[in-house]
């Protein structure tokens, strides 16, 4: 089995503006693992530098990984195993490659990676189109390009917050989960709380920065407000600190990048399906 690996510039139609940043042009790395039949699996990798990740960054860790590549394209789990422990984090390396293993193991039998996977598409979770920060004018335009999706995920951290739920609600009834991208501070997010329950948001994502969560545990949030996704995000945080065998050590923040990063309003459960970027 060999890997090939090149960079992708892809474009978006309409800049894609979160709180901690904007653009229009991603560098993505599109990977293929190819084996003696020359049958080919196919991933990608899209680095985030939130995350410490760019394309040159896993250009860097796939020449390492491509060092234990699996004899066996059904050793699944095994291969995914041997990557961390050659290297840890690089998460966007690793999925492309396991995405990758995954299409070829699949291609050998013949068939979709679902029925590999045993699963009925009709019944799969359902997923969320994001509407990034914009003008209210863009952002009507976009909720009428996203008319065939059900459930509609909206970038928040701005000083428009209100005014962009305001927009989206008066153009569409659909289900809205709200991503703020680390864009409050704890006061600002436990303002924004009674906000999210007017119009009706199902699930709040990322609203902190990863150090305030402890804050949050502190009792900053109102009691109603607390419930199981947002402790058990902390204590998430906490159990993933320890390193695998071989992991390379990274700055602090990536350590702890995923704490905070769920929370439900009061009544709401917690859906399948959700998107993070």
């Amino acid at each position: 089995m060999r890997l090939e690996s090149e960079i992708l510039t892809l474009t978006t139609k309409h800049p894609f503006n979160i709180a901690r940043w904007g653009s229009s042009d991603y560098r993505t790395v599109w990977v293929r693992l190819i084996d003696d039949d020359g049958i080919e699996g196919w991933g990608e990798a899209a680095p985030n530098k939130f995350y410490g990740e760019t394309a040159d960054t896993v250009l860097a860790a796939l020449e390492t990984y491509q060092t234990a590549l699996p004899d066996n394209p059904f050793d699944l789990e095994g291969a995914e195993r041997t990557w961390l422990e050659l290297m840890g984090h690089n998460g966007s390396a690793r999925a492309a490659l396991s995405a990758a293993l995954h299409d070829l193991a699949a291609k050998r039998l013949g068939v979709p990676l679902y029925q590999m996977w045993g699963l009925n598409p009709a019944e799969a979770p359902r997923s969320t189109y994001t509407i990034g920060i914009d003008t209210s004018e863009k952002i009507r335009q976009k909720v009428a390009e996203a008319e065939q999706y059900p459930i509609l995920k909206v970038k928040l951290g701005s000083e428009r917050d209100r005014e962009i739920l305001e927009t989206i609600r008066g153009a569409t009834d659909k289900e809205i989960r709200v991503d703020a991208n680390c864009g409050w501070t704890v006061k600002q997010a436990v303002a924004m709380l009674p906000i999210l329950e007017e119009f009706d948001v199902t699930v709040l994502e990322q609203p902190l920065v990863p150090d305030d969560i402890d804050r949050v545990h502190g009792g900053n949030v109102p009691r109603h407000y607390r419930r199981g996704p947002l402790h058990a995000a902390g204590r998430h945080r906490r159990s993933r600190r320890r390193r695998a065998p071989g992991q390379r050590s990274v700055p602090r923040r990536h350590h702890r990048q995923r704490s905070g990063r769920v929370a439900i309003r009061p009544g709401a459960r917690r859906q399948p399906g959700m998107t993070a970027r």
